[in-house]
């Protein structure tokens, strides 16, 4: 039955989709500008999945980490809680577990995030700017303080540059709340190239509370950053080259779709954890127009993800190629993701996808092509 489902949906899917699409191109004050019109075309493909992992993190005692990278075919995982790193094979053998949460070598307390530069491992801990580096077997090399604002996720873009964002509801020592920083960083957090707000202060119930969300992602392979506009009513993407220091900007027609009542619950919870002043009215009045997830592919296009009440259950990109709308990509084995605060993470690591769902503690990884 549930195949039969499947099928039909699928053909519903492709019927509704089956005319040619369309772009227009713009110069606005010597900015290029791609509209989209994605309404009237669906060009759709399946991505072919396989799946090389699938285990619970609970069987391995490991139920306080989570995912943050995949290197050289390792996860690695980091518990915030412990300041503990594991080095995670693909077969679920735990390969190194290193670190633990203090001030002592090899130490660190409330780790976010993990990247490699060349030979060397990164840990950031945004809340204690701190910066541990190991190497890739997991020794301790030295732990610096940068005085610059960190990236609670790092996204490698070439040899000597990576992009980060900082962390959410971070407050500085007045107590003011700092917005996400999108930047472009060098190996020792110097900060070339800064994106976006820097400071709300406090926050106010007029402030949109996307603009301390904005989403991003970068790519080695075309050399980019991506990020959405800290707008909730225009489905719109800023993609700026870091080599040329061109840019140009993407636009897509949307169909409205407003919060649902769980998805205005479940951001509430989330939201009021660190802004205790917020009230459920503040939460009502956001629409759920904006882009939601961005991606690269290992072939280097760009994948988008925005929230509809329409969806199915299943997963369904946006791609686009040089701010041109090339079709749809459906992930049948991933689940979709209608706002930035899922239970599930979803990652585009090289050639490999990462799935990792915080409530049950599992950890998928797929190889993938299309």
């Amino acid at each position: 039955m549930k195949k039969i489902l499947f099928i039909l949906m699928v053909i519903i899917f492709a019927y509704s989709c089956n005319k040619k699409s369309s772009v227009t191109v713009n110069l606005i004050n010597g900015e290029t500008i791609y509209s989209n019109n994605v309404a009237t075309s669906c060009d759709t493909t399946f991505a072919k999945m396989n799946t090389i992992m699938d285990i619970k993190l609970a069987d391995l005692d490991l139920n306080e980490f989570f995912p943050t990278n995949i290197i050289d075919d390792k996860i690695i995982l980091l518990s915030y809680s412990k300041g503990e790193i594991v080095f995670l094979g693909l077969d679920g053998a735990i390969l190194k577990r290193f670190g633990g949460t203090g001030v002592g070598p090899g130490e660190i307390k409330q780790p976010q995030c993990a990247y490699q530069f060349h030979d060397t491992l990164f840990v950031v801990s945004v809340n204690t700017k701190t910066i541990n580096k190991y190497d890739m077997e997991g020794n301790f090399l030295f732990r610096i303080h940068p005085k610059n604002i960190l990236a609670n996720e790092g996204i490698v873009i070439n040899d000597t540059l990576f992009a980060g964002i900082n962390k959410l509801y971070s407050r500085d020592e007045k107590g003011n709340y700092i917005s996400n920083q999108l930047g472009v960083f060098d190996p020792n957090f110097k900060n070339v190239i800064n994106y976006g707000d820097a400071v709300i202060s406090r926050w106010r119930k007029t402030d949109n509370l996307l603009k301390m969300y904005p989403v991003f992602t970068a790519s080695e392979v075309t050399n980019e950053i991506a990020y959405s506009e800290l707008s909730n009513t225009k489905y719109s993407i800023v993609v700026k080259n870091i080599s040329s220091n061109s840019s140009y900007k993407i636009y897509r027609n949307y169909a409205k779709s407003p919060l649902t009542e769980s998805e205005i619950e479940a951001c509430f919870n989330f939201y009021k954890r660190s802004i205790p002043e917020l009230e459920l009215n503040d939460i009502k009045n956001i629409s759920n127009l904006a882009v939601k997830h961005l991606y690269y592919d290992k072939y280097g296009n760009l994948l988008a993800n925005y929230s509809s009440i329409d969806q199915p259950n299943y997963m369904i990109l946006d791609s686009y190629k040089n701010g041109k709308f090339n079709g749809k990509l459906v992930f049948k084995d991933l689940p979709p993701l209608s706002t930035q605060i899922s239970p599930e993470i979803i990652k585009f690591i090289d050639d490999k996808i990462i799935q990792f769902n915080f409530e049950d503690y599992i950890i998928k990884v797929f190889e993938y092509d299309y």
